[in-house]
């Protein structure tokens, strides 16, 4: 199996936890992926660093350590090439994480496939702001606040995602 992690290096502890879900993921076999900009944190791993785009188009899967904001952030990629993404929450409270930190020992199921898929809805919105039109993909949610000559041109809920 082919793994993407996606650390958010910014929450506390997530070092550690993304190093422990290394560790619990080659124990298992997979080939592990992480974009290049942490090479310089995690290059002593046995880990392919390349870019995002290929990351993802070369992995089965992707782990997000972080929290909602991380699954959020990485959303779109894995919607882009259809990537299931797994959560792992290294913060407070995550309603969007699969697992917590401490139940790193559950990744083995990814192995005697034991889990089930489910798809999420992604939002695509277009504005129009004046002669200029923009496209927008999120998860979850889109806030949209006045803007002077902005409207929504189109919205439209796509069933791509997989979480």
């Amino acid at each position: 199996m082919k793994i993407y992690l996606y650390p958010n290096l910014d929450k506390t502890h997530c070092f550690e936890y993304t190093t422990a879900t290394y560790e619990r993921l080659r124990k298992n076999g997979a080939k592990l992926f992480m974009d290049t900009c942490y090479k310089h944190v995690f290059g002593k791993l046995d880990i392919t660093f390349c870019s995002e785009d290929e990351c993802v188009k070369q992995c089965d899967m992707i782990i997000a350590i972080g929290g909602d904001g991380t699954i959020l952030k990485c959303s779109l990629k894995g919607c882009e090439f259809e990537k299931p993404i797994l959560g792992i929450n290294c913060g407070r409270l995550g309603f969007m994480a699969s697992l917590e930190h401490s139940q790193l020992e559950l990744l083995d199921k990814l192995f005697s496939g034991e889990y089930t898929l489910s798809r999420r809805m992604m939002l695509n919105v277009n504005v129009e702001c004046g002669s200029e039109n923009k496209s927008y993909t999120a998860l979850n949610d889109v806030a949209v606040t006045k803007a002077d000559d902005c409207k929504i041109a189109d919205f439209e809920v796509s069933k791509n995602g997989r979480l």
